[in-house]
């Protein structure tokens, strides 16, 4: 691929039928602003330049897209938005010397894929190249209009079409390849459209036609890969047709989807084969989950590694964590932040866990609350058990040796280590360290009110 490309990427566009303060292109698609699925195809060409162009809201922008990827852009800022003409006499103020080819992009446009621009760019064979699509509702977009050879004559935008034109089911879909020269050189001879006094970057067409200048053209048969975005409705749409698609790639690729119409799952997902995906999961970010792994109804999952043979029962919540194989999780289990099970945890219902690390064969079956913690090999943690880590200002850590058993409703008041084997007493408070093969009990003595039945009669009185 050319080295010398410089990528622009149009994102000035208000939005205004988004009906929304928040720009347009950073809307998200399964979990990612739509202008990052421009710019991470547009990096598969190994563009020399990207070059976004922004205005409304344009620090906003700006910054999303340096904290996602960097400092690799050369913002350009469209003063007042006139059209993508306009934008583009913006952008082409940033080019370097050494560009010969300039692609230009739409930032709501996140269905593209590399495949889809290298094809885009292998046909450019002349100055100026264009993408279309056939659409059989193609309300919005602008003409394709041709002579009787094929030629592409002119592109007419809808509002300005006759109702002849609008008939025209060829659209275009808003990408470009030009050679820098004959862009340069054209670009501000661009005059504002009559109706609309904007600058349409479709009129370069019309000087290429007049001046007898072959223009090239890649049309996509997969058109909904160039769906662009103005409503929550349209939204909605390139979400369903990514969804479907990362749907049916890990199908194909030997994971069980039991109800693909009631699964979300983003798209940066990895996960192997013969593994189960119940109804109503909701999986994202930078998850990784392994091969023949069970992950049941209503589990959500986010920026997680899952190994082989993990059993993730209905509606845990899991972030920001790692499980190892042959773990059993749930149901109801909240794994927080920095969480990691070890080989054959079991990790039960309403046991909650937050930075902290279980190694192999550690249980905590219910009711739990372990924050700030290391459980060694082969430790049991009773019911309604709890670590203290937080004392209002610090949080504190705790460490349980292997094989202790945790009583039922122990209250570990962190700092505190419970040595090897060691034994709390159902009940306890524990605020010293436990030693080896210990046994700490920590209760009130228990006292025996007889007839009290009559005694709460006569406090009454």
């Amino acid at each position: 691929m050319n080295k010398n490309i410089a990528v622009v990427i149009l994102a000035a566009g208000k939005g205004t039928r988004m009906k929304s303060s928040f720009p347009k292109v950073l809307h998200p698609v399964l979990g990612k602003a739509m202008i990052n699925y421009v710019v991470e195809s547009a990096l598969k060409l190994k563009p020399f330049e990207i070059i976004p162009v922004l205005s409304h809201q344009k620090e906003l922008v700006e910054k999303h897209l340096t904290d996602d990827f960097g400092f690799i852009f050369k913002f350009a800022h469209q003063k007042t938005p006139l059209g993508t003409g306009d934008a583009v006499r913006w952008a082409v103020k940033h080019l370097s010397e050494n560009i010969d080819t300039v692609l230009i992009l739409s930032g709501d446009v996140p269905l593209i894929t590399p495949e889809l621009l290298n094809n885009l760019m292998n046909n450019h064979r002349s100055p100026v190249t264009i993408t279309t699509l056939e659409l059989e509702n193609p309300a919005g977009y602008g003409r394709i209009i041709r002579d009787n050879k094929g030629n592409i004559l002119k592109i007419v935008e809808e509002k300005n079409a006759s109702e002849a034109e609008k008939s025209v089911k060829e659209v275009n879909a808003g990408l470009y390849c030009f050679d820098k020269t004959f862009l340069l050189k054209h670009i501000e001879k661009l005059t504002p459209n009559e109706l609309t006094k904007e600058y349409y970057l479709t009129e370069i067409i019309d000087m290429a036609v007049s001046e007898g200048t072959p223009i090239s053209c890649y049309t996509e048969k997969e058109g909904w890969r160039l769906l662009g975005i103005n409503s929550r409705i349209e939204l909605a749409t390139a979400t369903k047709y990514l969804q479907d698609t990362i749907l049916k790639n890990h199908m194909d690729s030997g994971v069980t989807i039991i109800n693909p119409e009631r699964v979300y799952i983003e798209k940066d997902v990895l996960i192997g084969e013969d593994t189960v995906i119940y109804p109503d999961c909701h999986i994202s970010g930078i998850t990784k989950i392994g091969k023949n792994a069970t992950i049941e109804q209503g589990v959500i999952i986010k920026d997680s590694i899952i190994h082989d043979n993990v059993h993730i029962k209905p509606y845990c919540v899991i972030e920001n964590s790692e499980i190892f194989s042959n773990t059993v999780i749930g149901p109801f289990a909240h794994l927080r932040p920095e969480t990691i099970l070890e080989e054959k945890v079991k990790i039960g219902n309403f046991v909650e866990t937050k930075k902290a690390r279980f190694k192999k064969g550690a249980k905590a079956n219910h009711l739990s609350y372990i924050g700030d913690a290391l459980v060694e090999e082969n430790t049991n943690i009773g019911a309604g058990t709890i670590t203290c880590n937080y004392d209002g200002e610090k949080k504190h850590f705790t460490h349980i040796k292997k094989n202790a058993f945790i009583g039922s409703n122990t209250c570990l008041v962190a700092p505190v280590t419970i040595g090897e084997s060691a034994v709390t007493g159902a009940g306890s408070v524990i605020t010293k360290d436990v030693p080896d093969n210990s046994l700490a009990v920590e209760r009130s003595e228990q006292r025996i009110i007889e007839n009290w039945h009559k005694i709460k009669k006569r406090i009454k009185k």
